[in-house]
């Protein structure tokens, strides 16, 4: 699969090349979820089970690559936090276009300053609803940023530095939290209501 994929996006990108498109043409490349469970991978010599259907990282963060030759810098990597509502907001400004005005609520931060390496506004945390739809599953919601999450589960209390726990089993208690901590953990918590 992985090898048809490869074929098949250098022929899209050959193409574009031909008809001398290459440098007014951005390639986006995107996953919607992680691997399946089943399969495990190995990297740097060590074991990687699937985390699809996972809430922790090893289930949300997918790769993410964009091509753009002339605009966006080979090898640039970026931390930026991106959500799948930023993609309308970036678009627009890829396009030198104003956003939609009439489309309702978008609430989507443009990362188009990290694709060209220039200064903008990064998205500060990512909110999660996720419906089981399949099963009797309860929804999960959640907010994060790119070191704590907070489940809207069980009163708040599923506080998480996942820099550090990447699986998310060991909760922080709010007995252990910094003053930082505790005014991050209020602000994700105003998230998450005003989110419902």
């Amino acid at each position: 699969m992985v090898a048809y994929m490869d074929k098949t996006i250098g022929k899209i990108i050959k193409k574009i090349e031909d008809n001398g498109l290459k440098n007014n043409t951005l390639i986006m490349f995107m996953d919607d979820n992680a691997t399946n469970r089943a399969i495990v991978s190995q990297f740097k010599g060590k074991a990687f089970k699937g985390g699809k259907n996972f809430t922790s990282k090893k289930g949300t963060q997918t790769p993410f690559v964009a091509y753009w030759p002339g605009v966006i810098a080979p090898g640039q990597k970026s931390s930026a936090l991106i959500d799948y509502t930023d993609f309308l907001p970036t678009l627009a400004d890829v396009a030198g276009i104003p956003k939609p005005a009439d489309y309702g609520i978008l609430d989507g931060v443009s990362f188009y300053d990290n694709l060209t390496g220039t200064s903008g506004i990064d998205r500060k945390w990512v909110f999660c609803h996720w419906e089981h739809g399949e099963d009797d599953k309860p929804t999960i919601r959640y907010v994060n940023n790119t070191k704590y999450k907070l489940y809207d589960t069980l009163g708040y209390k599923n506080f998480y530095n996942i820099k550090a726990d990447k699986n998310e089993t060991n909760p922080l208690p709010d007995s252990v939290l910094t003053p930082d901590e505790i005014a991050l953990k209020q602000k994700f918590e105003q998230v998450l209501k005003s989110h419902n």
